[in-house]
């Protein structure tokens, strides 16, 4: 059961990643490049600011590029940056990333 269990956060990482390349693909203002790989981003994330959302927000905000992109994270009192958070750290279950904030306007 308990391998189940770390597979199934490693998988909400996973997902993590994707939805983080998805988003800043879709939403930077020159649209999909190497910056927006899933590899790109994961350094940046975790080995430069080691999952420090708000570090993160901050480099982002510091580029007109990302305007779109931090528009749509900063939604619903920054519920953007909190789903990923959740994700990227493995510290939520499935079920309760469904009922994310984050998913309450759509």
């Amino acid at each position: 059961m308990q391998a189940t269990a770390a597979i199934m956060y490693e998988d909400v990482h996973d997902l993590g990643l994707s939805l983080l390349e998805f988003v800043f693909s879709a939403l930077a203002l020159s649209g999909p490049s190497e910056r927006t790989s899933t590899a790109s981003l994961e350094r940046i994330f975790e080995g430069l600011f080691y999952l420090d959302m708000d570090e993160a927000r901050e480099y982002f905000a510091s580029e007109d590029e990302w305007e779109l992109v931090l528009e749509f994270l900063d939604r619903n009192s920054m519920a953007g940056w909190d789903l990923l958070n959740c994700m990227l750290t493995r510290n939520a279950h499935v079920d309760s990333l469904l009922r994310h904030r984050f998913f309450e306007e759509f």
